[in-house]
């Protein structure tokens, strides 16, 4: 290993970004609890869960980076390392396509519903379910398309070169004098008179 990788290494270890996320992860997907977690770390994960519903909401960093130095009265330095935290722990949320945010979203729906039923708060149950409606647009007509099967396609023309089609173009002159041809036989009688 080169010493600039160890550097990097040692950095990142040092900044505690690679150990926090790893027992943030650990607690949130239930490998570890909430006791494993010393007051620090409770703190941080509260920080960047506020930090994840202030990025879906605003969707500007710098706006998130500004109300976190209010909240929180703390640098902008420690609001950009939340943020890379938040970043490590959930995922790149700006980045992410609509799907998985919407799975995403769907997920935390679940997750709210079955606290909702676990502490038999019928209020949070029927926001969890508008907002599953919501997300799903079940509250929204399904969009008539019309009926294709009777649709009449028009035939398509297309112009070839006599050479693609094994026939020999007419020559220059024979042109000139099949125009010449159609001229004068569109032309009428004409006569000239002489006005004095």
């Amino acid at each position: 290993m080169s010493s600039k990788r160890q550097l990097t290494k040692h950095k990142v270890d040092h900044l505690g970004f690679n150990t926090d996320a790893e027992k943030i992860i650990g607690y949130l997907d239930g490998s570890l609890s909430k006791a494993q977690l010393n007051a620090k770390m409770v703190e941080k994960l509260d920080r960047i869960v506020q930090a994840k519903a202030w990025l879906f909401e605003h969707k500007f960093q710098t706006k998130v980076v500004e109300m976190m130095m209010n909240h929180y009265h703390y640098s902008e330095v420690t609001a950009y390392r939340d943020l890379r935290l938040m970043e490590r722990v959930f995922g790149p949320l700006l980045r992410m396509s609509k799907d998985l945010k919407r799975a995403l979203a769907d997920e935390m729906i679940r997750q709210d519903r079955e606290l909702a039923i676990a502490k038999k708060d019928t209020k949070a149950l029927g926001a969890s379910t508008r907002n599953y409606i919501l997300l799903h647009q079940l509250d929204k007509e399904d969009p008539e398309l019309p009926d294709l099967t009777n649709f009449d396609f028009h035939p398509i023309i297309m112009a070839v070169l006599p050479e693609q089609v094994g026939q020999e173009p007419p020559s220059e002159d024979e042109l000139l004098e099949k125009v010449s041809d159609w001229w004068e036989s569109q032309a009428e009688e004409a006569q000239i008179e002489d006005h004095e």
